[in-house]
């Protein structure tokens, strides 16, 4: 947090408070000398970035007259640098507007043009005489709000009324910072905070389903492999994988959530569906013991005959032991035969169930991501709304708002 005495220039009273926390491509470079930085320099740079492209608008000439100096400007006339910044933006907007640009539109009507307007309102007032407070804390930009909104309701030269509207809405601005609210300047344009929800969505969705098709293919594996006993075991494990996964998820949404909104981010609101992992499937299979053991009894029937007249054959003895012995191999291969018949039906059972898992735990997971981060996006546009600053195409009547605004500035330019 920056202090600011007496004897602060207008450009460090706001600039000075505003381009330490803020991003390198938002106003200015980080560190920035706050004395040196000139409102219509940083409005130039600003407009730079927007006019890069293949479908960049035509900012050039707005551009090229911010960094033109005039004579006015350089004998450091406030209200001439005043009314070229407002002039700048109302052109900025309109093409905006024309070029259908929404990030330039959103960053119009943002932190910083808003911040870039109240330094040289500031500077105006304070060239007629007049005092600004100068304190950092929530309660001194409520004060300040409070004074300048009743200083535009009086007998006052329109620039004048204009400058006061914009130390208003700049000084609103920083008292939101103050409270820890998300701001324009963390939350960035509306247009660019919806681009960054739709990526962490599919990027979070594309991971879900990454994440269960690895896990469908480990689970398969393990139950082509699961022994006699080991059903239990199997279904205790996929079912700890599922939930540490969807675990996982709601973790990486929420510090999605968090990157988009701000460590106050809260997702209560948004709830998580409850997730019903299926059971195996344990069908009557009457019918399939009855032709597994018919199957296995004529198998094993005949591996008797044939073995006994072999054993009889070889032995040279009698041939009932020869008939006991090839009993016995039958008995035998009976009972093998059916016992790896019913394990190969329950690994059949468990892939089959390992699939329905997978399938619930994605359906689930790409339910928590959509339901989550669509609350967020909501209450980031809520919070541009109550703001008054607008997206483009978010509503007609704010949009009409911000026109009748941009008139209002042009009436006394």
């Amino acid at each position: 947090m920056v202090a600011f005495g007496a004897g602060a220039r207008a450009s460090e009273f706001v600039l000075g408070r505003f381009l330490p926390g803020c991003d390198d491509d938002e106003v200015g470079s980080r560190g920035a000398p706050p004395a040196a930085a000139d409102v219509l320099t940083l409005l130039a740079d600003q407009l730079e970035r927007f006019a890069v492209g293949p479908d960049a608008p035509r900012l050039g000439s707005v551009i090229a007259g911010l960094r033109r100096p005039d004579e006015a400007s350089c004998r450091d006339v406030p209200e001439a640098r005043y009314r070229r910044l407002c002039a700048a933006l109302v052109q900025a907007r309109c093409e905006a507007l024309r070029s259908g640009h929404d990030e330039l539109f959103d960053w119009s009507h943002g932190d910083a043009a808003t911040l870039l307007r109240m330094t040289a309102a500031v500077a105006v007032v304070e060239a007629a005489g007049l005092t600004v407070d100068r304190g950092d804390d929530a309660h001194a930009h409520r004060r300040r709000a409070t004074h300048w909104r009743s200083q535009a309701r009086g007998r006052v030269a329109p620039l004048h009324r204009a400058c006061s509207a914009d130390i208003v809405r700049g000084s609103l601005r920083l008292l939101d910072e103050a409270r820890g609210r998300p701001t324009l300047r963390q939350t960035g344009g509306a247009a660019a905070r919806r681009a960054a929800v739709h990526q962490s969505r599919l990027r979070l969705v594309q991971w879900v389903r990454g994440e269960c098709s690895d896990a469908v293919g480990r689970w398969r594996t393990d139950a082509a492999s699961v022994p006699r006993r080991g059903t239990a075991d199997f279904e205790a494990r996929v079912r700890a994988a599922a939930s540490a996964l969807i675990a996982e998820v709601d973790d990486r949404v929420q510090r999605d959530a968090r990157a988009l909104v701000g460590p106050h981010a809260d997702l209560a609101g948004a709830g998580s569906p409850d997730v019903r992992l299926p059971a195996p499937v344990s069908t009557s299979r009457r019918v399939e013991n009855q032709l597994t053991g018919v199957l296995g009894a004529g198998f094993g029937l005949g591996a008797g005959l044939a073995s006994g007249r072999v054993l009889a054959e070889v032995a040279g003895g009698p041939v009932a032991a020869g008939v006991l012995g090839g009993a016995l191999v039958g008995v035998v291969v009976t009972v093998w035969l059916i016992a790896v018949r019913n394990l190969l039906h329950t690994r059949a059972v468990l892939d089959r169930w390992a699939v329905d898992v997978a399938a619930a735990v994605r359906s689930h997971c790409e339910t928590v991501v959509v339901s989550k981060l669509l609350t967020v996006e909501v209450a980031l546009l809520t919070a541009v709304n109550e703001r008054g600053s607008p997206a483009r195409g978010v509503t007609d009547t704010n949009r009409k708002e911000k026109t009748s605004e941009s008139a209002e500035s042009e009436s006394f330019l």
